[in-house]
């Protein structure tokens, strides 16, 4: 269950000081920012205000500075006309030949977003190393234009898959990717377009399905250079669907299964698909939607009390399959002492598993196969003891002296 967060505001006098009535007990988190300082963050540990007493704190704010910017087109060199500079609590704006930032610590950490019309936001510095170092007196930001993309998404034999969504993101020089994403929807033809938003070099790309479950394929390389970005067509085998009822042994609808199917992993494959998952209905019913013909492995579990099982299909067109569930197997009993009192906190475990005895010195451990278990209580000595699944009513017994 969430609770509501509430906020108090204060401003702090001549002398630096502040006051905020009402506060409910409890922890606190505590933020502070001032004109030309670094914005700072108090919760580590977070202040506690104690029911009906008073909270004096005080807020150290860090030296700052101001980092003076150049930010150029990354093709040319030349300044840009215009730039934003983001900080954590303020922007700056100004020209690319001389902008500066807001105020950021001056021993660092810090770290800045900087962005302009047509070009692709970065950050400043660019790598961990330098964000965590004392800023320079200046630094030179070199932005990449953002570039209009399309392509087109088509099954095998040239059918357009409508309405699937794409996800579009360049990669920085140092490989990682970029903030900024290009989201775009195929449309009756298969074929998308976005405004600018990508840039030259490496480009990943993931495709949402119209059916469910979304795929990848591998980084697209386009030359720093271009002036548009126009993706290789993507062609995916015709997508099939696996439709079914959970059963449990009686042939009843066991509610709440959940169903997650995909093609086996293949080293180096052109497609990564991930598992596509849904629950079964009330009557048991699932649909799996987006599927490659081919071979596929299929999960199916259940809530608790369910064993999962593997299923293992070579589909080859829409298929409805009925699949049964077997109840997973308990192990459950009590530790008792010498004098037959039960004994709560015992560590018993099973299978390297480990659970603790409630009040009552009663165990239960649930999701087990069927088949012989071995299951040891801590203090007990000599060797484990050989339990079949399924067992309900164990006993164990703790010599006088751990008790």
């Amino acid at each position: 269950m969430s609770s509501a967060v509430s906020a108090w505001t204060a401003t702090t006098d001549a002398q630096g000081r502040f006051r905020i009535e009402g506060l409910p007990p409890g922890n606190l988190v505590v933020e502070a920012f001032a004109p030309a300082l670094p914005w700072v963050r108090v919760d580590d540990p977070p202040p506690r205000l104690a029911p009906g007493d008073d909270l004096a704190i005080a807020i150290l704010l860090p030296p700052a500075r101001s980092v003076v910017l150049t930010v150029v087109d990354d093709r040319t060199g030349e300044p840009l006309p215009e730039v934003e500079v983001v900080g954590l609590w303020r922007t700056t704006r100004g020209p690319g030949r001389r902008v500066e930032t807001p105020p950021v610590p001056r021993d660092g950490p810090w770290t800045v977003r900087v962005r302009a019309p047509g070009y692709l936001e970065d950050l400043c510095p660019a790598t961990p190393r330098e964000q965590f170092s004392p800023p320079p007196p200046n630094a030179t930001v070199r932005l990449r234009r953002a570039l209009p993309v399309t392509g087109v998404v088509r099954e095998t034999g040239g059918k357009p898959v409508v309405r699937a969504r794409l996800w579009l993101r360049s990669l920085s020089g140092d490989g990682s990717l970029a903030s900024v994403r290009v989201e775009a929807t195929t449309d009756s033809s298969g074929a998308f377009s976005a405004p600018a938003g990508i840039a030259g070099g490496g480009i990943q790309w993931k495709i949402a399905l119209p059916g469910g479950g979304w795929i990848g394929g591998p980084t697209v390389n386009v030359p720093r250079d271009a002036e548009a970005v126009a993706l290789p067509p993507v062609t995916l085998d015709t997508l099939l669907s696996l439709r079914g009822t959970i059963l449990d042994p009686e042939g009843r609808p066991v509610q709440r299964a959940e169903i997650s199917g995909r093609p086996p992993f293949d080293e180096g494959e052109r497609i990564q698909f991930p598992y596509l998952r849904v629950v079964a209905d009330p009557r048991g019913r699932f649909a799996l939607r987006g599927l490659p013909p081919g071979p596929v492995l299929v999960y199916v579990s259940g809530i608790e009390g369910w064993a999962t099982r593997e299923h293992s299909l070579d589909l080859r067109k829409d298929e409805v399959v009925e699949w049964k569930l077997d109840p997973q197997e308990p192990i459950a009993g009590r530790v008792l002492d010498v004098e037959g009192r039960p004994v709560a906190g015992a560590v018993v475990t099973i299978d390297g598993e480990e659970v603790k005895t409630d009040a009552e010195g009663r165990f239960r451990l649930w999701g087990l196969e069927p088949g012989i278990r071995v299951v040891s209580v801590e203090g007990i000595p000599g060797p484990p003891r050989l339990i079949p699944a399924g067992s309900t009513n164990v006993e164990f017994v703790l010599p006088a002296k751990h008790r």
